[in-house]
């Protein structure tokens, strides 16, 4: 185990199968981790599985919300569906002022939020390294769609998966 990121502890709230590879560098690095929205897996081994956002943002150092970000309500998405992660004002009025709230794409309203209890928002979506990288398993999500909704076969069909990010056309 590397040192890099002990004595530091990441609370991911939420996510899919790309936090549970950055929970396991956390890890690695030496950070102590608090997972809040996860089933139990094998791939947690090793970190602290909450059950309420509030716990897991208790005295932690940097707060991750998962790369699939939000919906229109608020809630973050998570691989537990049982469990419901809702960033409200509340939850924002519990981060202590500088502390890192690392997101994906932050929605107006959460920078709204952000800025006005000095929480230091980083959108890492932004980072271009990040948005390409983003860009495949977004491209393999949109043929997923596709070949479970059309009433054919993708296979042969004459297709292309258009973005209109900074990585698409």
């Amino acid at each position: 185990m590397k040192e890099g990121l002990k004595g530091l502890t990441i609370c991911v709230l939420g996510g899919d199968f790309r936090e549970i590879e950055l929970i396991r560098r956390f890890l690695d690095e030496g950070a102590q981790v608090r997972v809040v929205g996860y089933p139990p897996l094998d791939e947690l081994k090793g970190t602290i599985r909450e059950n309420s956002v509030f716990q897991g943002i208790h005295g932690a150092s940097v707060i991750v919300v998962g790369m699939g970000g939000f919906d229109v309500g608020g809630r973050v998405k998570t691989l537990d569906p049982e469990f419901n992660i809702a960033l409200t004002e509340e939850f924002l009025e519990l981060i202590p002022p500088g502390t890192p709230l690392l997101v994906g794409a932050a929605r107006p309203r959460l920078r709204d939020f952000a800025s006005k209890h000095n929480v230091n928002l980083v959108e890492v979506a932004e980072d271009d390294e990040i948005a390409v990288r983003n860009s495949i398993p977004t491209a393999e999500g949109a043929l997923q769609i596709a070949m479970e909704e059309l009433p054919i076969t993708i296979h042969g069909c004459n297709a292309v998966v258009v973005g209109f990010g900074r990585v698409g056309v």
